[in-house]
């Protein structure tokens, strides 16, 4: 990863380079350098990671339907949800005990209770 492309995926982040150097605990010179020549190996893979596990923002808040919504944010959810019930089946959970987990999960916090 070369510094342009450090420079758009903070873009992509939502990041500058100011608010990623604090959320990293990194000095803000460090990330600048990275901006003009590239950031380290792991560094670039941990920002492919947080691509990765970005979640979009919806294109629009006012759907025909809540199945249209709902159906929204599932494709927005999906990688992100994917990758939680992979590494959950990798750690030896039933596909269907961790994704009933989920559902359980979301079920709780949409009534409030933690």
């Amino acid at each position: 990863m070369d510094g342009a492309a450090f420079k758009e995926a903070l873009t992509a982040l939502g990041h500058t380079q100011t608010s990623f150097a604090r959320e990293q605990k990194l000095p803000v010179r460090t990330v600048q350098n990275w901006a003009r020549s590239g950031p380290p190996d792991h560094i670039a893979q941990a920002i492919g990671g947080m691509l990765r596990q970005r979640i979009d923002p919806p294109a629009k808040l006012d759907w025909g339907s809540d199945d249209e919504g709902m159906l929204d944010a599932a494709r927005a959810l999906d990688v992100s949800l994917r990758a939680v019930l992979l590494r959950a089946t990798q750690a030896g959970w039933p596909k269907e005990m961790a994704a009933a987990g989920a559902i359980t999960w979301f079920a709780r916090q949409l009534s409030h209770k933690r």
